[in-house]
């Protein structure tokens, strides 16, 4: 099978990569001297951050709070699992090229923004529950369809834009459920911790799933 359009036509090596990479992190840390620290009253750091973690478990305790880092963590596990062979499939079955590749993740990031729109002029006081449940029953429908694809009943390009941007859409449903539950749960006075708790919950589930993927591949 020709796979001349799932790579590029150059290559380099580790080191010049590595090179490249710190070419980018010498440069942020170059553009940082000039910045000046505004002046701060005199507080001890380690109290600060004893003070920050010891409300992080104490919002942790709540029982409305752990229950949904729990859901999150879980759902968001589950969704983002996927065929790590998917990517390069995709050159091959779809004869998908690297424009249209981007164009696809171009297309995820409008749908993204059009879906936190339409949620917030028509959708903001839809209950959270139904808009995971029908969140949920999307995102799973637009997954069966790649089987559409895997059996060769039709591998048109545009086909898999259509379903792979609707599955994008219905991802920023399931982001904004957990938004509108730390309004309900979080203890009062502790909105922002609340808010942290949950939004590392969600930052721990992709590199879970991305290992989870790859073991499921192998």
């Amino acid at each position: 099978t020709d796979c001349r359009n799932a790579i590029f036509p150059f290559d380099i090596s580790l080191s010049q990569f590595a090179g490249i990479l710190l070419v980018f992190s010498v440069t942020g840390v170059i553009l940082t001297i000039p910045l000046r620290e505004e002046p701060s009253n005199a507080r001890n750091s380690f109290t600060e951050v004893r003070k920050t973690l010891f409300s992080m478990w104490e919002a942790a305790q709540n029982r409305a709070v752990w229950q949904l880092m729990l859901f999150t963590m879980i759902s968001n596990t589950l969704f983002s699992i996927s065929n790590a062979a998917k990517y390069n499939a995709n050159f091959v079955w779809l004869e998908l090229t690297t424009f249209q590749n981007q164009m696809v993740w171009l297309m995820e990031s409008v749908v993204f923004v059009i879906g936190l729109s339409l949620i917030k002029h028509y959708f903001i006081n839809t209950s959270w529950r139904k808009l995971n449940l029908i969140g949920m029953g999307i995102v799973s429908t637009m997954n069966l369809l790649y089987l559409l694809v895997i059996y060769n009943i039709t591998r048109n390009v545009w086909f898999y834009v259509i379903f792979s941007t609707t599955e994008s859409f219905m991802h920023t449903a399931n982001f904004l459920v957990n938004v509108f539950c730390i309004i309900e749960v979080a203890p009062e006075g502790m909105e922002a911790v609340t808010y942290s708790l949950i939004t590392s919950a969600t930052a721990v589930t992709h590199p879970l799933a991305t290992t989870v993927s790859i073991a499921l591949l192998s």
